[in-house]
């Protein structure tokens, strides 16, 4: 059979190996998969190469405490300030976080808690570090102040004192409560207020611990109530007081020169007088010594004044004579 021959037109065909020219394989692209394939497979194997260490411990909680699980945190921070936090559950006291291998300070805290002390510690790859923490409740006195029958105390002034000198003060709510924060120690407690008797007492405050106190604080009654007396109303008082005192010494003084004079007339009624010129005898009554004719002479009992017997009053302070 005579070999068939092209039509007019048409293009031999230069394929023999009954292959479509385009399925064959390109070098180039399966280079590239190649070495990207070859990249991915190093990035993880560099990735899990990567060792870490592991930080471990036990909290330890000191005081009373509500504390829900996620509220106590262990902070941890690294040489290069990178920080982080795990979040600690109250029903287990461990802990355990992954970190890089590297120096770092870890300490924990929570809310009304003291924040522990910051323990620095070193990971190392592959290893476990133990850090043990303790937290502590901050300290408070809470109480409640009543009448014996009950009633609320409302606006009491409440110090707290520590070797004598103060550390805390507060004052009762309506519902006669208080509450402060302090140092663990041995306090005087004192309360005071207007109208009530105060109160003293003396309690000690342990770390981590939260007292409760209940007083009663007793009204003062009403006829032991002390009343400022009115500064004018004294000085009036004492006015009088010494006003009187003065008068009831010149009445006593002039009552007692009456009774002199009263007691010295009566002498001389009863007796004769001495003429102190002649020593002769004067009858009672006479102003004259009927011997020399001498005038006698009496003296004044308020000024000592001489002036002749029978003059009415003294001429010189008015006294009479009498």
């Amino acid at each position: 059979m005579p070999p068939a021959v092209p039509s007019a037109g048409t293009r031999p065909s230069t394929f023999t190996g009954g292959e479509d020219a385009t399925s064959r394989p390109r070098p180039l692209l399966a280079v590239l998969l190649l070495i990207t394939l070859c990249t991915i497979v190093a990035a993880a194997t560099s990735v899990a190469g990567e060792d870490t260490g592991t930080l471990r411990g036990d909290i330890t909680i000191v005081g009373q405490t509500n504390l829900r699980d996620g509220e106590v945190v262990v902070s941890f921070a690294g040489t290069d300030d990178e920080a982080g936090n795990t979040f600690f559950d109250s029903t287990d006291p461990h802990y355990s976080i992954d970190l890089a291998p590297g120096d770092y300070t870890a300490y924990a805290w929570a809310p009304v808690f003291h924040n522990s002390a910051r323990v620095p510690f070193t990971i190392v790859a592959n290893g476990t570090t133990w850090v043990n923490l303790t937290v502590v409740r901050q300290e408070e006195v809470l109480g409640t102040v009543s009448t014996p029958e009950g009633d609320p105390v409302e606006d009491a002034v409440v110090q707290f004192l520590l070797d004598g000198t103060l550390e805390g003060a507060t004052e009762t709510d309506d519902e006669g409560r208080f509450r402060d924060s302090l140092a663990p120690g041995t306090y005087e407690l004192q309360i005071t207020k207007a109208d009530f008797h105060d109160i003293l007492q003396q309690f000690t405050l342990d770390p981590g611990e939260v007292l409760n106190l209940t007083l009663e604080m007793e009204p003062v009654p009403k006829e032991e109530t002390v009343e400022e007396f009115p500064v004018m109303t004294a000085m009036v008082l004492l006015f009088i007081v010494v006003a009187t005192g003065l008068s009831i010494g010149m009445v006593m003084r002039q009552a007692r020169r009456l009774r002199l004079a009263q007691m010295k007339a009566e002498a001389e009624r009863t007796r004769d007088l001495a003429c102190p010129e002649c020593g002769g005898r004067v009858p009672e009554g006479d102003r004259k010594c009927p011997e020399c004719d001498h005038v006698l002479q009496v003296r004044c009992e308020d000024c000592g004044r001489s002036m002749d017997m029978g003059t009415p009053e003294c001429p010189e302070c008015g006294n009479s004579m009498d």
